[in-house]
Protein backbone atom coordinates (compact mmCIF):
# COMPACT_ATOMS: atom_id res chain seq x y z
CA UNK A 1 0.00 0.00 0.00
CA UNK A 2 2.79 2.30 1.14
CA UNK A 3 4.51 1.45 -2.46
CA UNK A 4 0.94 2.49 -4.42
CA UNK A 5 1.29 6.09 -2.30
CA UNK A 6 4.85 6.40 -3.55
CA UNK A 7 4.08 5.73 -7.31
CA UNK A 8 1.18 8.75 -6.98
CA UNK A 9 3.25 10.70 -5.72
CA UNK A 10 6.06 10.25 -7.99
CA UNK A 11 3.54 10.60 -10.86
CA UNK A 12 1.80 14.08 -9.25
CA UNK A 13 5.02 15.49 -9.15
CA UNK A 14 6.42 14.77 -12.55
CA UNK A 15 3.13 15.85 -14.44
CA UNK A 16 3.16 19.23 -12.56
CA UNK A 17 6.55 19.67 -13.12
CA UNK A 18 6.23 19.10 -16.95
CA UNK A 19 3.38 21.33 -16.89
CA UNK A 20 4.85 24.24 -15.29
CA UNK A 21 8.04 23.82 -18.24
CA UNK A 22 5.71 23.12 -21.06
CA UNK A 23 3.92 26.70 -19.99
CA UNK A 24 7.30 28.05 -19.42
CA UNK A 25 8.33 26.66 -22.84
CA UNK A 26 5.38 28.03 -24.58
CA UNK A 27 5.57 31.56 -23.15
CA UNK A 28 9.08 31.78 -24.41
CA UNK A 29 8.30 31.25 -28.05
CA UNK A 30 5.48 33.84 -27.96
CA UNK A 31 7.79 36.26 -26.93
CA UNK A 32 10.17 35.21 -29.86
CA UNK A 33 9.78 36.50 -33.18
CA UNK A 34 10.59 35.38 -36.34
CA UNK A 35 12.24 36.82 -39.32
CA UNK A 36 12.13 36.21 -42.98
CA UNK A 37 15.81 35.86 -43.60
CA UNK A 38 18.01 38.77 -45.15
CA UNK A 39 17.45 38.00 -48.52
CA UNK A 40 14.24 39.27 -48.75
CA UNK A 41 14.57 43.03 -47.38
CA UNK A 42 13.79 45.36 -49.78
CA UNK A 43 14.94 49.26 -50.97
CA UNK A 44 13.76 52.16 -51.87
CA UNK A 45 14.36 55.42 -54.36
CA UNK A 46 13.11 58.57 -54.74
CA UNK A 47 14.84 60.52 -57.09
CA UNK A 48 14.90 64.42 -58.32
CA UNK A 49 16.11 65.34 -61.36
CA UNK A 50 16.34 69.28 -62.17
CA UNK A 51 13.77 69.89 -64.93
CA UNK A 52 10.13 68.15 -66.00
CA UNK A 53 10.83 65.98 -68.81
CA UNK A 54 10.13 62.05 -70.11
CA UNK A 55 12.58 59.79 -68.39
CA UNK A 56 13.19 56.37 -68.51
CA UNK A 57 14.69 54.71 -65.60
CA UNK A 58 15.92 51.37 -65.93
CA UNK A 59 17.36 49.64 -62.87
CA UNK A 60 18.72 45.64 -62.94
CA UNK A 61 16.29 44.30 -65.31
CA UNK A 62 13.55 46.51 -64.66
CA UNK A 63 12.73 49.85 -67.23
CA UNK A 64 10.02 52.52 -66.45
CA UNK A 65 9.49 55.13 -68.35
CA UNK A 66 7.44 58.66 -66.79
CA UNK A 67 6.72 62.16 -66.97
CA UNK A 68 7.82 64.47 -64.52
CA UNK A 69 10.44 65.66 -62.18
CA UNK A 70 10.27 63.06 -59.18
CA UNK A 71 10.51 59.04 -59.09
CA UNK A 72 9.49 57.04 -56.43
CA UNK A 73 10.04 53.29 -56.61
CA UNK A 74 9.26 51.16 -53.25
CA UNK A 75 9.53 47.30 -52.68
CA UNK A 76 13.06 47.13 -54.81
CA UNK A 77 15.57 44.39 -53.68
CA UNK A 78 18.26 45.38 -51.82
CA UNK A 79 21.82 45.33 -52.84
CA UNK A 80 24.15 46.66 -55.90
CA UNK A 81 22.25 47.69 -59.09
CA UNK A 82 23.22 49.18 -62.24
CA UNK A 83 21.17 52.13 -62.66
CA UNK A 84 20.56 54.01 -65.78
CA UNK A 85 18.91 57.40 -66.14
CA UNK A 86 18.01 58.57 -69.93
CA UNK A 87 15.94 61.64 -70.74
CA UNK A 88 14.03 62.94 -74.15
CA UNK A 89 16.04 65.89 -75.70
CA UNK A 90 15.57 67.63 -79.13
CA UNK A 91 17.55 67.89 -81.80
CA UNK A 92 18.01 68.95 -85.56
CA UNK A 93 16.81 65.60 -86.59
CA UNK A 94 13.87 65.37 -84.20
CA UNK A 95 13.50 64.39 -81.06
CA UNK A 96 15.63 61.80 -78.84
CA UNK A 97 16.45 59.71 -75.93
CA UNK A 98 20.14 60.56 -74.52
CA UNK A 99 21.59 59.03 -71.30
CA UNK A 100 21.98 61.48 -68.23
CA UNK A 101 23.47 59.05 -65.52
CA UNK A 102 24.58 55.05 -66.16
CA UNK A 103 26.48 53.65 -62.55
CA UNK A 104 26.42 51.24 -60.15
CA UNK A 105 24.18 52.35 -57.10
CA UNK A 106 24.32 50.18 -53.23
CA UNK A 107 20.65 50.35 -52.23
CA UNK A 108 20.88 49.22 -48.28
CA UNK A 109 18.40 47.06 -46.82
CA UNK A 110 15.26 48.28 -44.88
CA UNK A 111 16.53 51.59 -46.56
CA UNK A 112 14.89 54.74 -48.45
CA UNK A 113 17.40 56.48 -50.61
CA UNK A 114 16.93 59.93 -51.41
CA UNK A 115 19.13 61.26 -54.58
CA UNK A 116 19.45 63.73 -57.30
CA UNK A 117 20.70 63.88 -60.82
CA UNK A 118 22.15 67.31 -61.72
CA UNK A 119 21.81 68.39 -65.04
CA UNK A 120 26.05 67.45 -65.65
CA UNK A 121 24.32 63.83 -64.71
CA UNK A 122 26.10 63.28 -61.49
CA UNK A 123 24.31 61.51 -59.26
CA UNK A 124 24.12 62.49 -55.43
CA UNK A 125 22.37 60.74 -52.09
CA UNK A 126 21.11 63.42 -50.16
CA UNK A 127 19.56 61.29 -47.51
CA UNK A 128 18.96 57.86 -46.33
CA UNK A 129 15.80 57.21 -44.04
CA UNK A 130 14.85 53.64 -42.62
CA UNK A 131 11.91 51.62 -43.88
CA UNK A 132 11.39 49.76 -40.96
CA UNK A 133 12.21 46.22 -39.39
CA UNK A 134 11.78 43.10 -41.55
CA UNK A 135 8.31 41.57 -40.93
CA UNK A 136 7.20 38.98 -39.29
CA UNK A 137 6.59 35.61 -40.61
CA UNK A 138 3.11 35.89 -41.81
CA UNK A 139 2.18 39.58 -40.42
CA UNK A 140 -1.35 40.94 -40.04
CA UNK A 141 -2.21 43.64 -42.66
CA UNK A 142 -1.89 46.82 -42.11
CA UNK A 143 -5.55 48.83 -42.47
CA UNK A 144 -5.62 51.98 -44.71
CA UNK A 145 -2.33 51.26 -46.00
CA UNK A 146 -2.22 52.83 -49.80
CA UNK A 147 -0.69 50.99 -52.91
CA UNK A 148 2.29 52.20 -54.20
CA UNK A 149 1.29 54.28 -57.68
CA UNK A 150 2.19 53.13 -60.49
CA UNK A 151 4.24 55.27 -63.52
CA UNK A 152 2.19 55.35 -66.66
CA UNK A 153 4.11 53.59 -69.54
CA UNK A 154 4.56 56.32 -72.27
CA UNK A 155 5.05 55.31 -75.85
CA UNK A 156 5.14 57.56 -78.28
CA UNK A 157 4.20 57.76 -82.17
CA UNK A 158 7.12 56.36 -84.63
CA UNK A 159 8.09 58.70 -86.77
CA UNK A 160 6.77 56.77 -89.92
CA UNK A 161 3.01 56.94 -87.79
CA UNK A 162 3.97 60.57 -87.49
CA UNK A 163 4.82 60.61 -91.36
CA UNK A 164 1.69 58.90 -92.46
CA UNK A 165 -0.74 61.15 -90.29
CA UNK A 166 0.76 64.37 -92.45
CA UNK A 167 0.71 62.68 -95.50
CA UNK A 168 -3.01 62.07 -94.43
CA UNK A 169 -3.75 65.71 -93.15
CA UNK A 170 -2.00 66.97 -96.71
CA UNK A 171 -4.70 65.04 -98.63
CA UNK A 172 -7.37 66.82 -96.66
CA UNK A 173 -8.59 70.40 -98.22
CA UNK A 174 -10.18 72.93 -95.77
CA UNK A 175 -7.87 73.14 -92.16
CA UNK A 176 -11.52 73.24 -90.59
CA UNK A 177 -11.19 69.41 -91.07
CA UNK A 178 -8.11 68.97 -90.87
CA UNK A 179 -8.67 70.20 -87.11
CA UNK A 180 -10.75 67.46 -86.78
CA UNK A 181 -8.40 64.56 -87.62
CA UNK A 182 -5.33 65.93 -85.83
CA UNK A 183 -7.00 65.85 -82.75
CA UNK A 184 -8.33 62.83 -83.28
CA UNK A 185 -4.76 61.28 -83.87
CA UNK A 186 -3.44 63.54 -81.09
CA UNK A 187 -6.08 62.00 -78.30
CA UNK A 188 -5.47 58.24 -79.68
CA UNK A 189 -1.40 58.44 -79.46
CA UNK A 190 1.21 60.41 -78.16
CA UNK A 191 3.42 62.82 -80.16
CA UNK A 192 6.66 64.52 -79.54
CA UNK A 193 6.88 68.30 -79.87
CA UNK A 194 8.71 68.13 -83.05
CA UNK A 195 6.09 65.67 -84.51
CA UNK A 196 3.12 67.91 -83.40
CA UNK A 197 5.31 71.16 -85.24
CA UNK A 198 5.31 68.79 -88.21
CA UNK A 199 1.51 68.18 -88.97
CA UNK A 200 0.73 72.01 -87.78
CA UNK A 201 3.33 72.92 -91.01
CA UNK A 202 0.36 71.09 -92.62
CA UNK A 203 -1.96 74.29 -92.26
CA UNK A 204 -2.45 77.24 -93.93
CA UNK A 205 -3.68 79.42 -91.05
CA UNK A 206 -2.28 80.42 -88.11
CA UNK A 207 -5.63 80.31 -86.62
CA UNK A 208 -6.24 76.77 -86.79
CA UNK A 209 -2.66 75.89 -86.21
CA UNK A 210 -3.37 77.03 -82.56
CA UNK A 211 -5.95 75.82 -81.73
CA UNK A 212 -4.51 72.73 -82.60
CA UNK A 213 -1.48 73.44 -80.38
CA UNK A 214 -3.77 74.55 -77.29
CA UNK A 215 -4.99 70.93 -77.81
CA UNK A 216 -1.54 68.94 -78.87
CA UNK A 217 -0.01 71.11 -75.42
CA UNK A 218 -3.02 69.21 -73.24
CA UNK A 219 -2.45 65.83 -74.23
CA UNK A 220 1.45 65.96 -75.00
CA UNK A 221 4.25 63.82 -72.53
CA UNK A 222 6.86 65.98 -74.11
CA UNK A 223 6.09 69.49 -72.82
CA UNK A 224 9.04 70.40 -71.68
CA UNK A 225 10.24 70.67 -75.55
CA UNK A 226 7.04 72.31 -76.87
CA UNK A 227 8.44 75.49 -77.36
CA UNK A 228 9.71 74.13 -81.03
CA UNK A 229 5.99 74.08 -81.77
CA UNK A 230 6.29 77.70 -82.41
CA UNK A 231 8.37 77.93 -85.22
CA UNK A 232 5.40 76.15 -86.99
CA UNK A 233 3.60 80.00 -86.75
CA UNK A 234 3.73 81.89 -89.92
CA UNK A 235 3.38 85.15 -87.21
CA UNK A 236 5.03 85.83 -83.94
CA UNK A 237 1.91 87.00 -82.69
CA UNK A 238 0.77 83.34 -82.88
CA UNK A 239 3.25 81.97 -81.19
CA UNK A 240 3.24 84.55 -78.77
CA UNK A 241 -0.46 83.38 -77.73
CA UNK A 242 0.91 79.61 -77.21
CA UNK A 243 3.67 80.65 -74.87
CA UNK A 244 1.11 82.83 -73.12
CA UNK A 245 -1.50 79.77 -72.98
CA UNK A 246 1.37 77.38 -71.78
CA UNK A 247 2.43 79.68 -68.84
CA UNK A 248 -1.40 79.82 -67.85
CA UNK A 249 -1.27 75.92 -66.99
Amino acid sequence: MKKIYTTLSLILFFTAAFAQWGSVFHNHQQNNQVYYPASSATAALHLTFPATNNYTITIGAQSLNFYGSQFFLENMSAGLQMVSVRYMTTTTNGSAWQTTYNGAVNFEANTRLFATVDAYGVLRITQREAIGQIPPVNPQPLPNVCPTPQQPQIVFATQQQADDLVKRLKNVTFDSKKVLTAKNALKSNHYTAQQVKQLLLTFSFDSYKLDVAKYAYDMSYDKANFFAVGDAFSFSSYADELEKYIASK
